[in-house]
């Protein structure tokens, strides 16, 4: 029993281990967004067309408004551009012509 009393006092979940940890290093900290109050005008009494009219606006808003991150700051093409195919390389033994092997074996 004194044993057994013991291994449970060591064995301490991660749980009650991260109740110690300052918020500052906790992992939501980091994922958590503050929260920001939305500035939504209802449209006619109406959810679709309120969504109509966000959805308009957002045909003319610049690309700015999507792309940027709260964390990562601006992003361009860097991210977004269309990725560019790797051009075709040639071989070293393409480029001097094949070496054509005198004594080829065959196989059994």
């Amino acid at each position: 029993e004194r044993l057994s009393k013991a291994l449970k006092e060591n064995r301490k979940s991660k749980a009650s281990m991260l109740d110690t940890l300052p918020p500052q290093l906790r992992a939501s900290a980091f994922f958590d967004l503050p929260s920001v109050p939305h500035e939504v005008e209802i449209k006619d009494g109406s959810a679709m067309a309120t969504l109509d009219s966000i959805l308009d606006a957002s045909t003319s808003a610049p690309v700015s408004a999507f792309t940027d991150h709260v964390y990562a700051g601006k992003l361009g093409p860097e991210i977004y551009a269309k990725a560019k195919k790797n051009t075709a390389r040639q071989s070293v033994a393409t480029l001097n012509g094949l070496a054509a092997d005198p004594q080829a074996k065959k196989r059994s």
